[in-house]
């Protein structure tokens, strides 16, 4: 089973996935907690100081959120400039349902989808996890877009309600794969 201890560093050409350092808070912060228009679609509010985001960077660094949990790294700059992770997973580790943030400099140049994909290879191929969900608002086609090309088919839709903003009901699209999926549209054989 894994640990936040054993959490691998993943590659891609231009990322790199790691454990998140304690000494991440500023980057996170600057980077893409404290803007408005990035936590616009998330489950928690804009981070409102460095401080804020130096505990969420200890809480992930020591494993508070689970072992799944990685900052996204440019290559070319050395920047943290958002993360990825499993939000949910069931007991045996082989059914999760993930999140990921990007900072607005960042949208709109593949890197969401290159960083989702290695995420997905990650789990199936190395860790034999068996479905993987993810989840947007409605009001975010862009996410939908990345599970798309990254291979996670409809499902259907939800309200979940976002305690962090008052309980503020959001419709949600529902999306899935399955390790089966994964192989098929990689072009690779189930071990």
């Amino acid at each position: 089973m894994m640990t936040i201890d054993k959490l691998p560093i993943l590659t891609t050409p231009r990322l790199t996935l790691r454990r998140f350092s304690p000494d991440d808070g500023q980057q996170i912060f600057d980077n893409y907690a404290s803007d408005p228009m990035v936590a616009r679609y998330v489950t928690w509010n804009a981070h409102t100081s460095p401080q804020q985001s130096s505990q969420l960077a200890k809480f992930f660094h020591d494993g508070g959120a689970g072992p799944f949990q990685w900052a996204i790294i440019l290559n070319e700059t050395g920047q943290l400039i958002g993360n990825i992770s499993l939000v949910e997973t069931d007991a045996d580790q082989k059914n999760g349902t993930f999140g990921y943030v990007l900072g607005q400099k960042w949208w709109n140049m593949g890197l969401a989808t290159e960083t989702l994909t290695e995420m997905l290879r990650f789990l199936f191929e190395e860790c034999g996890f068996d479905t993987i969900t993810g989840e947007y608002a409605t009001q975010n086609p862009a996410s939908g877009k990345v599970m798309e090309k990254c291979g996670l088919e409809y499902v259907g839709q939800d309200v979940k309600m976002v305690p962090a903003k008052n309980n503020l009901q959001v419709d949600i699209i529902i999306r899935r794969i399955t390790r089966t999926r994964w192989y098929q549209i990689n072009r690779k054989e189930l071990p």
